[in-house]
């Protein structure tokens, strides 16, 4: 925890003869926010059986949380999508229930609230999406409003404190109802991408510009009239389209199958939000039906890999999978690695393709479903060799996920600040959720079992579907900033070396006390907080700790012995033989916000002393998640009261505290 530390310096005072005069010198220690969320974060959001409520674990430190609840979905959950903001401590997951409602929940960091809800219909696949505008960290859904002909979809916006009412998305090239959509988020920008395919296997696109809120036009006609669909069903039942974006030129590439061959069949958008849209291309150079594929956008070049399994190679129906590279230009590295996957059934996710890097070494990691084997299914393709390997080994690290019934889901995900890492998330054929880590070294892949307690986080997801859990990486950075406390003037300006003075009191045969005030005009105490945190605490302590006394001297006495009567005269069970006790009470005082600023979700602390053991710190002020964060808060007029015993000896006493602000 990086510190932020101001060490007092004495201020000499006089004191009469025969007078004890007592004087607190004060030293200030505050610290850099603590953030609830890490590098490495994240959390997992699925359906459990019938159970209305989602369920969620977080993911910190490498380690699962217990599970957790969402606001009811109203029924049962069946397709659940998460998405990170990059600008924020959120999360928005949307989930699509048994009866075809959708329902946008948000997580600010600590809890989750239900947002609203619309009705897209139920299909095969999911018919919303989520994306963040990378920049301005704006959230954006689309959904299909389950209609045809005109505003077949319709999307939101949330800026990070409110939504925008509905707003339809009148579709050109379709006029199905929309059965399966995706979005995709250009990094450093605000542009999204947006693919859709309808009722009528038609698939057209547009183009977000999310500064201006406006979308800049599909494609001169359809992308295509045919997307492929597994066997003979009559609805859109597999990922049969994909869009990603080239990371360093910023073009989009749209990649989709059709159902009368096994070609690849793509389409480019030139980058920027003028970009012109180019013509539906054919690649011939893929081998196997484009079925159900994902595409991965390698960080910082124009690669993009995609990962296709499906039913059928241009002359016979089968098990097939394949993979492939866009090099920003062209396709390469065609790979039909398999003629034995999985077999092909509706509204599963059999593949995934992620990147992986490690120093200069970079690989592109897929993971599919072979009906042959029981575990994680892998191979990959070495960047710097321009070469697939062959498929590797099977990972069955228990808990190793069962073959039976073949898998529902399989997601790679990315780590956003450690490009050496990876995780999988997958259901398996007998509805069980298991999470798997994979890392690399520059030249050998480690997997390891990340499941809490060894065994599967649940074993009865809702619907074997391919999006029944959704995981997704915090990429929230924590801003730059600090909390602090400081005693300052009325203007502003810390005080070189804060202190302040007991009243005077003469000596005495009798127990007496003496009274003062913490936080006057001239020495105000000051909580600054500009991190993006809201919650602190501010507490006062001895600084030599519960063994310090009050010292003129070699004369001496107590701060936190609580004993005798009144409380405080006399000398307790502690190790010292000296009496005295300290009391502040910080309700008498006054709080004032900075300009701007409110004293919302700000409290000062109640009335207490100092008890050695027990009471060895005093809150003076707290601040709760409702607070104002780039802001400043001055406490005044807080209550001390010290019990002096009997026979002390004359002379100016002082005690050493330290002021200490942390974040909660």
């Amino acid at each position: 925890m990086a510190q932020y530390v101001r060490s007092p310096r004495w201020r000499d005072r006089i004191a009469l003869f025969v007078v004890l005069c007592s004087m607190l010198a004060i030293g200030l220690l505050g610290n850099l926010a603590t953030y609830a969320v890490a590098q490495g974060d994240g959390l997992v959001v699925y359906g459990e059986g019938t159970t209305q409520t989602p369920r969620y674990r977080t993911y910190a430190g490498g380690a699962w949380s217990g599970e957790s609840s969402l606001p009811t979905a109203s029924a049962a959950n069946r397709y659940t999508i998460t998405r990170a903001s990059p600008t924020r401590d959120e999360m928005i997951a949307g989930v699509v229930n048994s009866s075809g409602t959708l329902t946008i929940f948000r997580w600010d960091g600590s809890s989750w609230t239900s947002e609203w809800t619309a009705t897209t219909g139920l299909g095969n696949v999911p018919r919303f999406d989520i994306a963040y505008e990378q920049s301005n960290g704006k959230a954006v859904v689309v959904y299909s409003q389950n209609q045809g002909t005109t505003n077949e979809m319709a999307y939101r916006i949330y800026d990070g404190s409110s939504w925008t009412s509905v707003t339809n998305l009148d579709a050109s090239r379709t006029s199905g109802v929309v059965q399966y959509l995706r979005l995709a988020s250009l990094p450093g920008t605000n542009e999204i991408g947006l693919a859709w395919g309808d009722a009528n296997f038609i698939l057209s696109a547009n183009y977000f510009d999310g500064t201006n809120a406006t979308w800049k036009g599909e494609p001169g006609s359809a992308l295509s009239t045919d997307l492929t669909t597994t066997a003979s069903n009559s609805a859109i039942s597999s990922r049969n389209f994909d869009l990603a974006f080239e990371q360093l030129s910023g073009e989009l590439l749209i990649v989709w199958g059709k159902d009368t061959d096994a070609d690849g069949h793509y389409v480019t958008r030139a980058a920027g939000i003028n970009g012109a849209w180019g013509a539906a291309t054919t690649e011939t150079g893929f081998t196997k039906q484009l079925l159900d594929i994902q595409l991965a956008s390698e960080p910082g070049t124009n690669y993009i890999a995609v990962a296709n399994i499906c039913d059928y190679n241009g002359t016979s129906s089968g098990n097939f999978a394949e993979a492939a590279m866009w090099t920003g230009s062209a396709w390469a590295n065609v790979n039909s690695y398999d003629t034995a996957a999985s077999v092909i059934a509706i509204s599963l996710v059999r593949t995934s393709v992620e990147w992986i890097k490690s120093g200069s070494e970079s690989r592109a990691v897929v993971v599919y479903d072979d009906s042959a084997s029981t575990g994680v299914d892998w191979l990959f393709f070495n960047k710097n060799t321009l070469a697939w390997s062959a498929v590797q080994t099977d990972y069955t690290g228990a808990p190793a996920p069962s073959s039976t019934g073949a898998a529902g889901e399989m997601y790679l995900h990315r780590n956003p600040f450690t490009s050496s890492e990876l995780t999988y998330i997958t259901v398996d054929g007998g509805s069980d959720l298991f999470t798997k880590k994979l890392t690399f070294n520059g030249s050998t892949f480690t997997w390891s079992s990340t499941e809490p307690g060894g065994a599967s986080p649940e074993t009865s997801i809702a619907v074997k579907m391919g999006w029944a859990a959704s995981f997704a990486y915090n990429v929230f950075v924590p801003p730059a900033g600090s909390l602090n406390v400081d005693i300052v003037n009325s203007g502003g300006t810390p005080v070189t070396s804060p202190s302040l003075a007991m009243a005077g009191v003469a000596a005495s045969g009798s127990c007496q006390t003496t009274t003062g005030t913490f936080g006057v005009s001239a020495e105000r105490i000051r909580i600054t907080n500009t991190t993006g945190t809201p919650g602190w605490s501010l507490s006062m302590a001895a600084s030599a700790g519960a063994t310090a006394n009050w010292s003129s001297g070699t004369a001496t006495y107590d701060f936190n012995d609580g004993s005798g009567s009144p409380a405080g005269c006399g000398d307790g069970a502690d190790a010292d033989s000296l009496a005295g006790q300290l009391s502040v009470d910080p309700s008498a005082g006054t709080l004032a916000a900075q300009a701007g600023c409110s004293t919302t979700g700000v409290s000062l602390g109640s009335s207490s002393a100092f008890v050695q053991g027990t009471t060895d710190n005093i809150t003076l002020a707290s601040a709760s998640g409702s607070a104002d964060t780039g802001c400043y808060w001055e406490v005044t007029d807080v209550g001390l009261s010290q019990k002096i015993p009997s026979l002390q000896d004359d002379g100016s006493y002082s005690l050493q505290m330290t002021l200490t602000v942390v974040a909660n």
